[in-house]
């Protein structure tokens, strides 16, 4: 079974787009510093430029929780960039993790079928 887990998130902006693009860059600063393996791709709604949709890569659970430990303040910073509308956590979380997410409204989906 697969250990990496992708991160969808629907956003709906609310502050100027370089404020956002600052704050991602801050966190992918952050994540690179404390070797947190994660990519970001970020995609735009052409009929509604303040909807962003991103795409969160970790190469595994540890990665993803240690970005949690090490970028909460830069974290909860983009949120007030950007509210998040949809979050979609895809991959097999451990049951303490999986809670956390869910209590903070994320919808856990764990691999199906794996290529």
């Amino acid at each position: 079974m697969t250990s990496a887990i992708q991160l969808f998130i629907e956003l709906e902006l609310i502050v100027n787009e370089a404020e956002f693009e600052a704050t991602f860059r801050e966190i992918t600063e952050i994540a690179k510093k404390n070797a947190v393996r994660l990519s970001y791709n970020f995609y735009r709604e052409p009929s509604n430029p303040t909807r962003i949709y991103a795409i969160e890569k970790h190469d595994d659970v540890e990665s993803l929780e240690r970005h949690f430990q090490t970028a909460m303040p830069a974290l909860q910073k983009a949120w007030a960039c950007a509210r998040p509308i949809k979050t979609l956590i895809l991959g097999n979380l451990p049951p303490h993790l999986r809670a956390m997410m869910e209590q903070n409204g994320c919808t856990v989906v764990s691999t199906w079928i794996e290529g």
